[in-house]
């Protein structure tokens, strides 16, 4: 997936709980986050994530996980080796 604008991106699941995400790109911050009903947004990796690494995050089946991009420029998103 290529991002090129700030905002919140649904992280695609592979339906077990465990999502494994690879970013990559000139720059921009990127959080991983599951905003509640109330709205409130819980960051589920302390910290932003850096930009040519990849991580495994551990979810409930039906938790709606999203990216969170600021100052995104030309980042690109895989999800469980999907575009």
């Amino acid at each position: 997936m290529k991002i090129e604008s700030d905002g919140f991106y649904k992280v695609r699941s592979n339906g077990k709980g465990i999502t494994d995400i690879l970013i990559s790109g000139s720059g921009g911050t990127c959080t991983l986050v599951y905003v509640d009903d109330y709205g409130t947004e819980i960051t589920l990796i302390d910290g932003a994530l850096t930009l040519g690494e990849q991580y495994r995050v551990q979810h409930g089946t039906e938790t709606p996980v999203y990216l969170k991009v600021v100052g995104a420029n030309n980042i690109s998103v895989f999800f469980n080796g999907e575009g």
